[in-house]
Formats: structure tokens, C-alpha cells, sequence
């Protein structure tokens, strides 16, 4: 569990990282994980509504350190209401 919600990684000018944001007003967790990702976009659809119904947020592709690469999905815990209580990305999707 995160307390943390991932939002997005950034380029800054002297190099990349990576923006979370947390509400304060709550004490919201957020729990990651990772499937493999899916080789046509009628699969990618697919495996995205069918975590989309088990309430989890699409975050998108992410590299991982070991070279591989995941579809990210998030869900949030102890959530009860704001923004970062819905199942969407940055971008509202």
C-alpha cells in the first residue's frame, strides 16, 4: 500500500522524476500492480475493463529497473470521496 497516489513521471530540466500526490483530508492508500501487457489493442481494451470492473484505475506502460516492461493499474483503499478516490488516471481516463 502507497500512501502516496503515482500521477505521472516528468523531464525536469536537470532531470526526470516522478509526481505523487496525497490528500490530506483522509487517509487514502493506493495499492499498484502490474500485468503483462497485451500484444492488440482488442486485448489491451479487454484486460483494461475487466480490472476497470474489479474498480482499478488504468496508470498506463511503465518500464521497470529490470528491463521489462508492465501495464500499471491502481486501487484505491479507505477512499471515500475527491479526485483521487476515482479509478482514473491524470488525464481523467
Amino acid at each position: 500500500m502507497w500512501w502516496w497516489r503515482y500521477r505521472t513521471e516528468y523531464v525536469f530540466p536537470d532531470g526526470g522524476g516522478v509526481i505523487y500526490t496525497k490528500d490530506l483530508s483522509q487517509a487514502a492508500t493506493f495499492s499498484f500492480y502490474g500485468l503483462a501487457p497485451q500484444g492488440n489493442s482488442t486485448a489491451f481494451i479487454q484486460q483494461a475493463n475487466t480490472e476497470g470492473a474489479k474498480g482499478a484505475g488504468l496508470v498506463g506502460g511503465m518500464g521497470l529497473p529490470s528491463g521489462s516492461i508492465q501495464t500499471l493499474y491502481f486501487t484505491p483503499v479507505n477512499c471515500s470521496s475527491g479526485p483521487l478516490c476515482m479509478p482514473v488516471s491524470l488525464f481523467g481516463l
